[in-house]
């Protein structure tokens, strides 16, 4: 009777430990597994250009593949060079994946170091931000050139201004001098006359 007394203790003082020890390995991989599950956000995958990349062709657009699908609404895309901001297009998604990230370049390129600054949203609706940077050679095709603007017209000195009148000959002047003259003669005659022929019929 004691022996098995004996043996049932003992079989239950093994299944208690083997309980301890099942609950602290539960205990130690939930832990284990927390930090995972709180840290797991969205991540920058790859990019185009690439961080570093060394260009010898000028880039029109901004593509960044992120490990989650992109809040649209929360993103944010800065490009800096050496003129300060570039512009860019509106933010949208590639047609293909809701975790790609395009915007087209509309500012002028020139060559040297830019910096692209980067914020995206996941579904949990906490951002996460980060930057890379690459280069345009000197050489580079595609590099963009200052559009002229429209100069606003010239407005003449009038003391400087050339002269364009067609110079006069007299010619036109004179002309008009003998018409009238003339008109005075006619109408001094008529009066001539009329005064002769009225003083002849008076006698």
């Amino acid at each position: 009777m004691r022996r098995s007394v004996r043996i049932s203790s003992s079989i239950g003082a093994l299944l208690l430990a083997w309980r301890s020890q099942v609950t602290a390995a539960a205990v130690f991989i939930a832990l284990t597994m927390l930090p995972i599950t709180a840290y797991a956000h969205g991540a920058l995958q790859r990019s185009s250009p690439a961080d570093g990349g060394q260009l010898s062709e000028a880039p029109r657009e901004l593509r960044l593949a992120f490990t989650e699908e992109v809040e649209i609404a929360l993103a944010q895309l800065v490009l800096t060079g050496p003129e300060g901001a570039v512009a860019l297009s509106p933010l949208a998604l590639a047609p293909d994946s809701a975790t790609v990230l395009v915007a087209a370049i509309h500012g002028r390129l020139v060559s040297g170091t830019y910096r692209v600054e980067w914020q995206m949203t996941g579904a949990d609706g906490h951002p996460v931000r980060g930057e890379y940077s690459f280069d345009i050679a000197p050489n580079a095709t595609g590099l963009g050139t200052l559009v002229a603007t429209n100069p606003p017209p010239q407005v003449d000195d009038p003391a400087t201004a050339p002269n364009t009148a067609q110079p006069s000959d007299g010619s036109g002047s004179g002309a008009t001098l003998w018409i009238i003259l003339a008109g005075i003669v006619g109408v001094v005659g008529v009066v001539a006359f009329k005064l002769a022929s009225s003083l002849g019929v008076t006698e």
